[in-house]
């Protein structure tokens, strides 16, 4: 009941009714009065004192009041809270103006702390997730995931098993390669070339080249097909590149067999690639060239995988392409 009244006073008389004591507070009311600041009369004063005292006896007194004076002082109390409502002076348009801005402003502080403590639960919710599956999965792969990193996202998704060329290159990718055939009209050699590439971080190009076979003369005896020098081919590759703007190439050669057993040679190193055309900006990058020959057909089979250097996701798919890879009989027929 008391508290109603302190409350009050509190927020329309005085600002620390609340946490002043009842001889405190009295004489706050007093110097108010005197200062013609409210218009309460003695009587008005004294029952407030009187009921804010016999407060005091039951809160640290531990006195028990008669129920008909508890009674009689709820009464007395909201008379006393119209009358102080009646001794404020009627607040002027300034005044009420003030007090819109104040309460608008007091909302808006509201409104801005629950969205601040919305954001923080949030931040601290995600900070703990982050934190949990970076001690399951490690920290890189699980921003890796977050971020939607494009050669993460390249090798976990749904890989294409397919056959390139004739005869066929059967390798496993993780995008469909396209078709691009060139054909070289002063040597007469034909060039089928599937291709697939992510940006300037990642390249694959299936390459199967068909050189003319040497018309036998009339009568003449049948001679073997020339055979193809395939570490010459690589070495063609290289310079092309470096005439299209590559530069400080790092390579060797090794044997390499697929798991169908057939035999070719395989050119790996560092290379650095220009991003566009005529561009000196480069970026450096891992390569590898597959090279394989079917001298009685004159054929020459060619893989080409360019990945970005220190991206582990590339390098896994680089080795799964690599392992995958076979050489089909001529007599298969392409998928």
């Amino acid at each position: 009941m008391t508290l109603a009244i302190r409350k009050y006073l509190d927020e329309k008389v005085y600002d620390k009714a609340l946490e002043s004591t009842t001889d405190e507070l009295m004489t706050r009311l007093h110097i108010l009065c005197d200062g013609n600041q409210i218009s309460l009369s003695k009587t008005s004063l004294n029952n407030l004192e009187s009921i804010l005292k016999r407060a005091d006896l039951v809160k640290f007194a531990k006195s028990n009041p008669d129920k008909a004076l508890a009674v009689l002082d709820r009464k007395v109390v909201d008379e006393e809270i119209d009358h102080v409502k009646e001794a404020l002076p009627e607040p002027t348009e300034e005044e009420k103006l003030q007090d819109e801005a104040y309460k608008k402003r007091e909302e808006a502080k509201q409104k801005r702390r629950k969205i601040v403590y919305s954001a923080c639960a949030i931040m601290v919710l995600l900070a703990s997730t982050f934190i949990g599956f970076g001690i399951k999965y490690g920290f890189k792969y699980t921003f890796d995931t977050i971020i939607q990193k494009e050669s993460k996202i390249l090798l976990e998704g749904d890989w294409i098993n397919s056959d390139y060329g004739f005869p066929p290159v059967s390798i496993s990718t993780p995008k469909v390669l396209k078709r691009d055939t060139i054909t070289n009209s002063q040597t007469n050699t034909k060039v089928a070339a599937f291709k697939y590439n992510l940006d300037e971080i990642f390249s694959i190009v299936t390459q199967t080249t068909q050189f003319p076979k040497q018309q036998q003369q009339p009568g003449a005896e049948k001679q073997d097909p020339p055979e193809i020098d395939i570490a010459q081919a690589v070495e063609g590759n290289l310079k092309a590149l470096e005439a299209k703007g590559a530069k400080n190439i790092v390579s060797t050669n090794k044997k390499f067999t697929t798991p169908n057993g057939a035999e070719g040679l395989k050119t790996s190193g560092t290379i650095e690639l220009p991003i566009t055309k005529d561009s000196d900006q480069y970026v450096y990058t891992n390569f590898t060239i597959l090279t394989f020959s079917a001298n009685k057909e004159q054929v020459l089979q060619q893989i080409f995988i360019t990945y970005l250097k220190e991206d582990v996701y590339l390098n896994d798919i680089h080795d799964r392409m690599i392992d995958s890879i076979e050489l089909k009989p001529k007599d298969e027929k392409e998928d």
